[in-house]
């Protein structure tokens, strides 16, 4: 009987399918054999990703709170509405260079589309949880809002993720909100922040990670966390030191015991695992 080789793909009649010499058993042990680790830098760059989203809905709030209480004139609100699709064109622009004259008609088309239904169904929005309590108002649009986060794309490859339904439980969080405002204009304003906040800036972030800057989320969510500190810090310093220690958790604490947690993982490759083909 000829010795047992560890071949793939050829047929040793002296031995059984599913055998394995034990010279050769252990020799292919290896340990953590395709382990990627993770400094603190990057662990932080990571978490940045999930910052920004929560900081995105706390902005949110924070624009339904301004609109609610009358702290934004008209003409501010008309001017963001102006500046921000401008702004995102401009990114376009930059990205798509040659085919900047197509992609511009696309974009101002859809635009123009969303701004006229937008502004089409805002009265009735604003009119479908009247009879709801406010209290319970708040509570489903956290509750949307959470559920968002779990399926929201923060770049890992999962099954759970459908950005899809992540933009529409938030987009039907900010209907929510948008039935509390006292007037159409109100309602017109805030459903298009909810629409460029949950629909369009993703895309406009995805677009600078590739093209530009990929730390970009870090950026991003320093900016607007510091808006919502200075905003909180003026208005209610309870909520302000809560929401600082949040990031410090997410921003510092977690990213460390991630770092930390890699020397431990001890994962066992050898015979047992599934027979790959060595390509030279």
């Amino acid at each position: 009987m000829g010795e047992w080789r560890k071949i793939l793909y050829c047929q040793q009649k002296s031995f059984p399918d599913n055998y394995v010499s034990e010279k050769y058993f252990l020799s292919g042990l290896t340990v953590n054999h395709n382990l990627r680790k993770y400094s603190f830098k990057d662990s932080v760059l990571g978490a940045s990703r999930f910052t920004l989203q929560l900081n995105i809905i706390f902005f949110f709030y924070l624009g339904h709170y301004f609109i609610m209480n009358n702290l934004l004139p008209l003409y501010s609100l008309v001017l963001i509405n102006i500046v921000v699709p401008i702004s995102a064109i401009f990114l376009y622009w930059i990205g798509e260079g040659q085919n900047f004259t197509t992609h511009l008609t696309q974009v101002a088309t859809q635009s123009l589309f969303c701004c006229c239904l937008t502004y089409a169904v805002s009265p009735i929005l604003r009119t479908l949880g009247r009879e709801i309590d406010t209290d319970s108002i708040y509570i489903a649009s956290g509750l949307f809002f959470s559920l968002s986060i779990v399926f929201h794309d923060f770049g890992l490859s999962s099954p759970i993720v459908n950005m899809n339904f992540s933009t529409n439980i938030s987009l039907a969080a900010s209907i929510l909100l948008i039935s509390r405002v006292n007037n159409n204009a109100d309602s017109y304003f805030l459903l298009v922040l909810s629409y460029g906040l949950f629909n369009t800036f993703p895309n406009i972030n995805l677009f600078i990670r590739e093209h530009f800057q990929p730390n970009f989320p870090f950026i991003a969510s320093s900016i607007i966390s510091t808006i919502i500190s200075i905003f909180l810090y003026n208005t209610y310093f309870p909520l302000f030191v809560s929401y600082i220690f949040l990031h410090i958790f997410l921003l510092l604490v977690i990213p460390t015991i991630f770092v930390n947690m890699q020397s431990f993982k001890n994962v066992i490759h050898g015979p047992w695992d599934e027979a790959t083909v060595n390509k030279k």
